[in-house]
């Protein structure tokens, strides 16, 4: 039924019932009618950024009339969500919760949402157990509650949790789907061979990579399938039987056959890695041959990255432009080196197309992208400087492997392993955090303040 033909259907019923003396039948109606029209032009609104406050007009308009409907109220959640007003989504959220009564799933599952990204870890924590309670198998939010709980240090049951992201993403899905084998549990396994897969990006396979010999331990043959650009620092720094590299191809070929496979990113729940103390903390990358640079005097030599892959889906959120990094470049303190290598700087995000190459002819850096050819040259580039400054990316994962006096800064977005309000990681000791607050420009003031 259209616009008109539904108006015109109430009008005519509620002549009819004006007719009969039925008032207040007709009140009802003609309320109801109203706020059906207001959400569904609402709606329609909400699809176009440029007509979400007429959205939230019609929205509020409709709650007015109508206010124990909780849809209306995540209608308006969503539009602020959209819009990255928080504060107000929060409140909004609050709204939908109260009159859902506790028996709907998406006003929980909405504010647990809203609290992550506004790191407020406990309450979205809450939010989301109240959300299994009423959808206990749901994917996404059993594995967002797996990230709530790793970003708190609750290692136990966040790693239990963790696997959701096999049933919870469809590139997760298609890389268990490749593999036939018994998923190994971390029993011991003599005799027989074990494959280990690297799943999402190279910084995860580098971060879990430290229990690949804990693993090895308990068993007979291990396997190790990594990227390509991983192969050789796999090989020379682990104890396995064998390195294969994975495919790049989407088709997700058949891999090869073993006795048990798991992926490098649930070794620490079959490890029983439950607290801080349980994790490995010393440098298990070596150090490699240094790069033959001039010298710089007392001078430190700061190797420097801005931004990661470009086809990280939250890319916008960890990556900046190489201008940014302007104000380090110029401090007396410091020769910079760039250690950015093989990335395409030119990216679509959220507020449009980008280039983050824009300003490095203006910096005072070396580019040594000319010497990285995979990751273990990247590491002797690494090896060869006394400070990594570098955004949140594979880089990170490689320089506190090693070892090295790294500063990581994490942009408007925290991941799990970095958690909250805190300057330092129990993944790499010898890691310092820095934390977007009000801008770029102020976090890089930040590390130019820090340096010695």
């Amino acid at each position: 039924m259209n616009i008109e033909n539904f108006l015109l259907k109430f009008q005519n019923e509620s002549w009819n019932l004006n007719n009969q003396g039925r008032i207040h039948e007709s009140l009802y109606m003609a309320e109801n009618a109203a706020s059906m029209v207001l959400n569904s032009l609402g709606l329609a609104y909400s699809h176009d950024v440029k007509t979400h406050q007429k959205a939230l007009d019609c929205f509020y308009m409709a709650a007015k009339i109508d206010p124990g409907n909780w849809q209306l109220w995540s209608n308006i959640v969503h539009i602020y969500c959209t819009d990255g007003d928080l504060e107000k989504a929060e409140q909004a959220s609050k709204e939908a919760i109260k009159f859902s009564k506790g028996e709907y799933f998406d006003p929980y599952y909405n504010a647990g949402v809203i609290y992550t990204y506004s790191n407020k870890m406990p309450e979205a924590e809450n939010m989301y157990r109240k959300a299994l309670q009423i959808n206990p198998s749901h994917p996404t939010t059993n594995f967002n509650l797996a990230l709530t709980l790793l970003r708190q240090g609750k290692y136990r049951e966040g790693f239990d949790l963790y696997d959701w992201r096999f049933k919870a993403a469809e590139v997760t899905k298609k890389f268990k789907e490749r593999f036939l084998q018994d998923h190994w549990d971390g029993r011991k396994f003599k005799k027989k061979s074990l494959l280990i897969y690297s799943e999402q990006g190279m910084g995860d396979f580098l971060q879990f990579s430290r229990y690949i010999e804990k693993a090895k331990a308990l068993g007979g043959k291990v396997i190790c399938e990594v990227q390509e650009p991983l192969y050789q620092i796999v090989r020379e720094n682990f104890d396995v039987d064998e390195v294969v590299t994975r495919p790049t191809t989407n088709d997700y070929p058949k891999p090869l056959e073993t006795d048990y496979c798991i992926s490098i990113c649930s070794l620490p729940k079959v490890l029983k890695v439950s607290t801080v103390d349980d994790i490995y903390h010393e440098p298990y990358i070596k150090e490699k041959t240094k790069l033959k640079l001039k010298s710089t005097g007392k001078k430190l030599k700061v190797g420097i990255c801005w931004c990661g892959n470009s086809d990280h889906k939250r890319d916008h959120t960890r990556s900046t432009f190489a201008s940014t990094f302007k104000p380090l470049t110029e401090s007396d303190k410091v020769q910079c080196y760039s250690l950015v290598k093989g990335i395409n700087f030119k990216r679509i995000w959220p507020n449009g197309y980008v280039d983050l190459s824009e300003g490095i002819q203006n910096l005072n850096m070396s580019d040594l992208s000319d010497k990285i050819n995979n990751f273990e040259s990247l590491a002797s580039a690494i090896a060869s400087m006394d400070l990594i400054v570098t955004v949140d990316t594979g880089l990170a994962h490689l320089a506190g492997a090693m070892g090295k006096t790294t500063w990581t800064l994490i942009g408007t977005e925290t991941d799990w392993r970095w958690m909250d309000h805190v300057d330092t990681t129990p993944w790499y000791q010898s890691m310092k955090i820095f934390r977007y607050k009000t801008s770029w420009d102020d976090l890089i003031k930040e590390v130019v303040d820090a340096l010695p």
